[in-house]
């Protein structure tokens, strides 16, 4: 008997054994990508909220999905059962502030979605340049995008600070498997910007804490 005769023979005699495919880590969502993380903070969020979801793991099934429905039921959305990014951001942000996250501004209140390149820093705008390099369009469509481009008060001194959100540019050519590109441009104290390039997916302005002098960091619980 021939070599590769005896082999194929081992081969077709030996017990096959097939493993569970493994829980993804990052899932699509309502057509979004979201990290495992991220999905388990949510229910996190809905189990704070009073929307049991048992306990948090990060595996969005029937008893998440109607906790889902009667969150956007009660907050005035359609009950879809799952989260767009906005959705997610809203949660997440009244979440992080109702557990006291460090960081968030005395007037997060007042953050405001912009729309237009009205007196925005040159930093932002290289920002958003970038992005339309990578995702096409232009400048002011780009600006114009839901959730692109937040504003608000981060860092005591009275001067607006931004975050620019990749995740909202509408393509996927800044985002990775589980975040995309984001950017917390913070005033420095002497006029100017400094931007700080992070990870995530629908950031607001309460996720981080941000020093007299531009830097900003993820904010921890306290």
């Amino acid at each position: 008997m021939s070599l590769a005769l005896i082999v194929s023979a081992a081969l077709l005699s030996a017990p096959i054994s097939f493993a569970p495919p493994p829980v993804p880590e990052v899932w699509l969502v309502a057509g979004e990508i979201y990290s495992r993380e991220a999905r388990r903070e949510a229910q996190q969020a809905l189990n704070h909220f009073g929307y049991d979801v048992g306990t948090p793991d990060g595996i969005w099934g029937p008893r998440t999905q109607a906790a889902i429905r009667q969150w956007q039921t009660d907050n005035g959305a359609a009950p879809r059962g799952d989260l767009s990014r906005a959705e997610l951001g809203t949660l997440l942000d009244g979440y992080r502030q109702a557990i006291g996250f460090e960081g968030v501004p005395q007037n997060e209140a007042t953050r405001t979605n912009v729309t237009t390149d009205a007196a925005l820093p040159a930093e932002v705008l290289a920002v958003v340049d970038d992005l339309v390099s990578f995702c096409g369009g232009d400048r002011a469509t780009m600006i114009a995008r839901e959730g692109l481009v937040l504003s608000a008060e981060m860092n005591g001194d009275g001067r607006p600070d931004y975050i620019v959100n990749g995740s909202e540019a509408g393509c996927m050519s800044v985002c990775g498997a589980a975040n995309c590109s984001a950017w917390v441009i913070a005033s420095n104290g002497q006029g100017g910007y400094v931007s700080n390039a992070v990870l995530g997916i629908a950031l607001q302005p309460s996720t981080f804490s941000c020093g007299a002098t531009g830097s900003c960091e993820f904010a921890r619980p306290n």
